[in-house]
């Protein structure tokens, strides 16, 4: 879920002023020293928009740098604890997680800004940034900015660390409360979200207060219903470079699934909300791998059923997906994230193609394999590693994300930083899209680039062909992340198995890992497939110079036929297995506008780069 806390701030300033003398102002502006330090707690209550999703958020802070937030939905609710060292977050679903990372400094952040502890000393001393900017880097925190107004010695807004870059708050509507300056109004925007709150009551209460306990958890909703809970072992198939997992919802299906450990969330594919039987409510924003926003809504009372496993009475969000079939040739049904990998552990078997599900409660510890710790941050699970370019290691820190077809794609704050267009770019700088109609926000834009090695808990993977990006907005625009692993490098391992409720992955190699990579190849042309049951096949690009184009294919073409058999006895994997079999030769019928066209294709490959 999106999900932005709001904010509650009080400042003052003066030209041109030493921190000490802004800091003065702010707090006679806020209502003196004596009486901001004898308020033990604040209880407020907002009524929020979050990008058209009403709701209401509850939350209590104290200058010590605590919290608690419930905020609540049309039907779902979120409870955050902060304690000041430990926090804690009750998802939609009931279940229960520890924060961590940067998850952990933003409740310190908003428990700062959101009390008075900048004003009481809590938050350490500031730095002055400009005659009307203060910043303050708690203890446990991130470093947080204060904008302030010079006529009402009030805040204009509050600037913090967020995956989007910066969240900015903007303040309205300042009252006095019990001899205390508050701002009844807010504004937040983080990346392409905007929320909006509008105070409703607020409170000075003693801190006994304040519950900081760790939320109980919700009832639980996973369940294995083979005799003796034995494990689940399920076929894959990764025709597209993707696990793809066939599930029921609701009892309908079964439809393929796509696992995802890069989604914060399961995703219902919007064009299949009804077809489940599901009635969406509220409204999100959110960006892809690719620039463009894209819109949805939630959906509840899910149950999926893989094999002999259940997950039940569970919430999700609703993003049109109907891009992605196009690009798979397969009937989606969503993509499965955090909340379904997190209640169990997982077992990606990429020789045997199959995903084995235990309990969360299973001991991985016998498990050999090199262990990588996972810092999980946003739902979804970050780690440590490194690369190497002209012989200098560059530490990096990664998502894994086995949503992802490539090796990786670093991101652009990362690559400018580190020179790696000019230290490993492609000299021609050709910029890499997927050509395809509906994919905007998954579809990223790179720049090829070769790395001398990827470096993942010791094991070194040696000319490693990667993607730059060229994005200049959405994920890959973020400073959180240097970039994402991928299938493409996941799948040199024998298994890769994830244990979210320990924070670990473990890899076990095979012979086949440490092989150097070799440059992807294409014949010169991106197929789609189209119509209800997919079996419908458009060129959607084709690229100059190329062997296709040399063949006669052109953008629009549809393919009718191929060495005979009509094209609807195809998939799109087997088409697109076809155009890259190097040195075969087919006959391919083909409807052109109200002409039929035949083609006599010799397919001969040639790499997406000149990077060797």
């Amino acid at each position: 879920m999106i999900r932005n806390v709001l904010a509650l701030l009080l400042l003052a300033t003066s030209a041109r002023a030493e921190p000490n003398a802004l800091l003065d102002g702010w707090i006679a502006a806020a209502g003196g020293r004596q009486r901001l330090e004898s308020i033990a707690a604040v209880h407020c209550v907002d009524a929020i928009d979050e990008d058209g999703m009403p709701g209401v958020r509850e939350e209590w802070t104290t200058p010590a740098l605590q919290r608690r937030e419930r905020l609540s939905h049309t039907r779902d609710e979120a409870i955050t604890v902060y304690d000041g060292t430990h926090g804690w977050r009750r998802d939609w679903n009931g279940f229960v997680e520890n924060l961590a990372g940067a998850d952990l400094r933003a409740q310190s952040d908003l428990a700062m800004i959101h009390s008075f502890a900048a004003l009481t000393g809590a938050a350490g001393a500031p730095s002055i940034i400009d005659e009307n900017t203060l910043e303050f880097h708690a203890k446990g925190g991130s470093a947080v900015r204060f904008v302030l107004d010079r006529e009402t010695a009030l805040p204009l807004r509050a600037e913090m660390p967020s995956f989007d870059g910066t969240r900015t708050v903007a303040f309205s509507d300042s009252q006095k409360v019990d001899g205390v300056a508050i701002a009844f109004g807010e504004t937040w925007t983080t990346g392409p979200n905007k929320t909006t709150a509008h105070l409703q009551s607020i409170e000075f209460v003693p801190r006994d207060r304040v519950d900081l306990a760790r939320p109980s958890a919700g009832a639980e909703d996973a369940f294995f219903l083979r005799e003796g809970a034995r494990p689940e072992t399920l076929p894959f198939n990764f025709d597209n470079n993707h696990i793809m997992v066939l599930a029921t919802v609701n009892g309908i299906g079964p439809i393929w699934f796509l696992v995802d450990t890069g989604a914060n969330y399961s995703i219902i594919n919007q064009s299949r909300v009804s077809e489940f039987h599901l009635t969406p409510y509220g409204g999100l924003t959110t960006i892809g791998g690719g620039s463009a926003a894209t819109s949805g809504s939630y959906v509840d009372h899910i149950t999926y059923r893989l094999g002999e496993v259940e997950l039940r009475d569970q919430h999700a969000a609703v993003l049109e997906l109907r891009g992605l079939e196009k690009l798979y040739g397969m009937q989606l049904g969503g993509l499965l994230g955090y909340d379904f990998l997190s209640r169990f552990v997982t077992d990606i078997d990429y020789v045997a193609k199959t995903l084995t599900l235990r309990p969360r409660t299973f001991d991985t510890s016998r498990i050999s394999g090199g262990r990588v710790p996972l810092v999980m941050q946003g739902e979804q699970p970050y780690f440590g590693g490194s690369i190497v370019v002209q012989g200098e290691s560059i530490p990096a820190w990664f998502i894994l994300d086995v949503g992802a077809a490539d090796t990786v794609t670093f991101t652009t704050p990362f690559i400018a930083e580190h020179h790696l267009l000019d230290r490993a770019g492609d000299a021609q700088r050709t910029v890499h899209k997927f050509s395809a109609p509906d994919v905007e926000a998954f579809n990223p834009t790179n720049i090829r680039g070769l790395m001398d090695a990827v470096v993942i808990d010791g094991v070194t993977l040696p000319h490693v062909l990667v993607n730059l990006s060229a994005a200049k907005s959405g994920a890959y625009t973020s400073p959180a992340f240097s970039g994402n692993i991928g299938e493409t490098i996941l799948s040199r391992f024998a298994h890769v198995i994830l244990d979210y409720g320990r924070s670990i992955m473990i890899l076990q190699p095979q012979p086949s890992t440490t092989r150097p990579f070799e440059e992807r190849k294409t014949f010169g042309m991106t197929i789609i497939a189209g119509s209800p049951d997919l079996h419908h096949f458009t060129i959607s690009a084709v690229g100059d110079g190329s062997a296709a184009a040399a063949a006669g294919f052109q953008k629009g073409d549809v393919i009718s036929a191929i060495d005979g058999a009509p094209a609807d006895t195809w998939n799109l994997a087997g088409i697109r297995k076809m155009f890259t079999s190097e040195g075969t030769e087919h006959d391919v019928a083909i409807t052109r506008g109200t002409q039929e066209v035949k083609i006599h294709a010799t397919i001969a490959m040639t790499p997406v780069s000149g990077l060797r």
